[in-house]
């Protein structure tokens, strides 16, 4: 399970610098607003340190696998993402587990 995690957290983030130009071209947006984007999206990565802090009260186990099956889920519905907006949130929460 661990190994998966990782796998997919690292093709996560490789797959977004590949996939901007194609996002910027669908959405619409310019290279200066796919910059504000990106880090939109990386704050999600800094406010994983809270969701971490939770394993020592909650349970280790509990939050790595709650955190694997989130990241999945909103890893899948950032590929149906309507617009711009929507896209940054599910890969900002995305980010956050």
């Amino acid at each position: 399970m661990i190994i998966s995690g990782a796998f997919f957290e690292g093709f996560d983030d490789a797959v977004i610098n590949i996939a901007l130009p194609y996002i910027m071209q669908d959405f619409g947006i310019t290279t200066q607003r796919s910059g504000y984007v990106l880090s939109i999206i990386a704050i999600g990565t800094m406010v994983a340190f809270f969701v971490s802090r939770m394993a020592d009260i909650i349970g280790r186990r509990k939050v790595f696998l709650t955190s694997v099956y989130m990241f999945s889920i909103f890893s899948l519905l950032t590929a149906f993402a309507p617009n711009v907006e929507v896209f940054i949130f599910l890969q900002f929460a995305a980010r956050i587990f």
